[in-house]
Parts: structure tokens; sequence; C-alpha cells
């Protein structure tokens, strides 16, 4: 997952070609309003969506590789 510069194709691109040839695997970029886990399904900004096994990413944190300099005039 990433944020910031990147986008959406930056992050979507590699995961698709990589899952290209996986059957019955979709792969959105949406907002999720609410899961539903009894009913397994996901209510998101570009319609609902039923699954068997989801992974949801969320939030983050930055890694500065060491660089103090870098961490000090960063924005937060």
């Amino acid at each position: 997952m990433a944020t910031a510069g990147l986008e959406p194709s930056a992050i979507s691109f590699p995961l698709r070609k990589i899952f290209q040839h996986q059957k019955h695997l979709h792969f959105r970029i949406a907002e999720i309003k609410r899961i539903d886990t009894d009913k397994k399904t996901i209510e998101t900004d570009i319609g609902n969506l039923s699954y068997d096994y989801v992974a949801v990413a969320i939030g983050a944190t930055t890694n500065y590789f060491g660089l103090q300099n870098v961490e000090a005039n960063s924005l937060r």
C-alpha cells in the first residue's frame, strides 16, 4: 500500500500483473463504507462487493530509512 505522490495505477498495475492468471480474483481500489462480516459483503464508493476472502489494508507508517534529516524536515 502507498500514500502521497503515487497514483492509484502505480499501486494497482503491479498487483494486477502478478495476479493476471489467477481465476476468481478481483482487485479494486475503493473507499470502504461498511463491511458486513455475517453476509460477507463490502459496501464501497464504487458499489457493493461480496467475498469469500478479503484483504483490507488500513493505515501506514512512514519509513525514513534511518535518514534523520529527512524525517525532521518532512511533512507529517
